[in-house]
């Protein structure tokens, strides 16, 4: 799952949603120094990553881009979340829009980022400071960029700068997957809210 993805299932709480936002920046227990809601949001984001690493639907999408992107098809189809989430948002949210949902969450990140160690708090800070582009996962500019800046990330030479085009070529395929896999995935992600973190809900 990528970020977009990981602040819908947060739930309302603005620690929550930090917490998971950040899942990845942490390895083991490194973030057992930040405080409790922040804990259980890095702790949401890996119950739901390994959610979404073995639902069907998920690893459908996996095998149908591996082909053309070898062990990039992960990551890639992890943005891909976002992309699809972006064109159903109102399908899952009745009580605001993508552009006010990612505002809300842009402001919970930067107020919550003094929780964090450095350099955390400028490097939230840093990254929507020119743009929302939360808001632009169901654009080509959007996917553009997340591949783009994936590509820089990588180890290895790769053609994940290419992905959206690769991608393009499946997806109402991919789509369709992301419709069978994302409403399983709220549930998960809320059931796991209230069970081990009942103040979020």
């Amino acid at each position: 799952m990528n970020y977009l993805a990981h602040l819908y299932l947060s739930g309302p709480d603005p620690q929550i949603r930090l917490g998971n936002f950040l899942g990845d920046w942490f390895r083991g227990k490194q973030h057992h120094t930040l405080p409790q809601r922040i804990q259980d949001g890095v702790t949401l984001h890996r119950f739901i990553d390994q959610f979404a690493d073995n639902h069907l639907a998920m690893k459908a999408s996996y095998q149908l881009l591996k082909p053309e992107l070898n062990r990039y098809a992960l990551p890639v189809v992890d943005v891909l979340q976002d992309y699809f989430l972006s064109k159903h948002f109102n399908n899952y949210s009745d009580s605001t829009s993508l552009d006010a949902f990612t505002q809300s969450c842009i402001t919970d990140l930067k107020q919550q980022a003094h929780h964090l160690p450095a350099p955390f708090p400028e490097r939230i800070l840093t990254m929507f400071s020119h743009v929302n582009w939360l808001a632009l996962y169901g654009t080509d500019e959007g996917m553009n960029r997340s591949f783009n800046n994936l590509a820089k990330r990588a180890k290895n030479a790769n053609n994940i700068a290419q992905s959206w085009t690769i991608a393009q070529k499946h997806l109402a395929t991919l789509e369709y997957y992301f419709l069978d896999f994302f409403p399983d995935m709220i549930d998960h992600a809320q059931k796991q809210r209230i069970t081990h973190f009942p103040q979020n809900d």
